[in-house]
């Protein structure tokens, strides 16, 4: 008779252990343009050799799911949603003395496998480090060359990097933490298509929606940066990890 309860106890016992290992992170911080690489390879007419930035710099909230495969070692997912700040060039002069400049603008969805090293301690450093892949990346140009408007949207393609974070957590409740870091993003966009809308102020001829495509395996001229370093601060979440009981007065008899 005691047997047959004896599988559902086991089965529930393993399954609570289980529990005890998953987390989820919530998380949010700021990105600076990485100023040490290129911000462009070619766009339409112009080829940015010498213009150091990036399209990485705006706002980043991120929510990651992970598992415990060490008391030291987790694997996680990450999610976030990346749509950066506007970058203005310019105004620069061509040697005929024609003024011209840019707006450049980016986004992204950044799916984030990686691994996290840590302790569960009161206070511990934290490290991690993974692969970036990118999803629905868009890049946006704005060219205004001696009287010619010259809006660009590049997308499709890929959008892959890495990125490192190192900082610190602290453990706030039994089921909380609190953590802060440093983050160093390398992304690179190698759009496949561009649709260009020229618009010509002194002759007022318009051109809507031409449609170019590329080949990033042949051509790797085509590309955008999205490198950043920034700082985050969020909290995680030990799911099955229950809160400590609050000690309760004794009754006076």
């Amino acid at each position: 008779m005691k047997t047959k309860f004896l599988f559902p106890v086991l089965f529930f016992s393993v399954m609570n252990v289980s529990a005890q290992k998953f987390y989820a992170t919530v998380e949010a911080g700021y990105a600076f343009k990485a100023s040490g690489s290129r911000i462009a390879g070619e766009v339409d007419f112009f080829t940015f050799k010498n213009v150091k930035g990036s399209l990485g710099a705006g706002f980043v909230p991120t929510i990651r799911g992970g598992y415990i495969l060490h008391p030291n070692i987790g694997f996680e997912v990450g999610v976030s949603y990346f749509s950066g700040s506007q970058v203005e060039l310019g105004p620069y002069q061509d040697p005929s003395g024609f003024p011209y400049s840019f707006r450049f603008q980016g986004k992204t969805i950044r799916v984030m496998p990686s691994f996290n090293f840590t302790a569960l301690s009161r206070f511990s450093p934290l490290a991690t480090i993974g692969f970036i892949i990118g999803a629905g990346t868009e890049a946006n140009v704005e060219s205004n060359f001696s009287g010619q408007s010259i809006k660009s949207e590049f997308f499709d393609g890929n959008a892959l990097g890495w990125y490192v974070s190192l900082g610190a957590q602290y453990k706030w409740k039994n089921n909380r933490l609190l953590f802060i870091k440093a983050d160093m993003i390398y992304q690179k966009f190698f759009p496949e298509k561009e649709i260009r809308y020229d618009y010509n102020t002194a002759t007022g001829n318009n051109n809507y929606g031409l449609i170019f495509s590329f080949d990033p395996d042949k051509d790797d001229s085509h590309w955008f940066s999205f490198n950043s370093i920034g700082f985050s601060a969020g909290v995680k979440f030990l799911l099955g990890t229950k809160k400590k009981d609050t000690p309760q007065p004794a009754e006076v008899k």
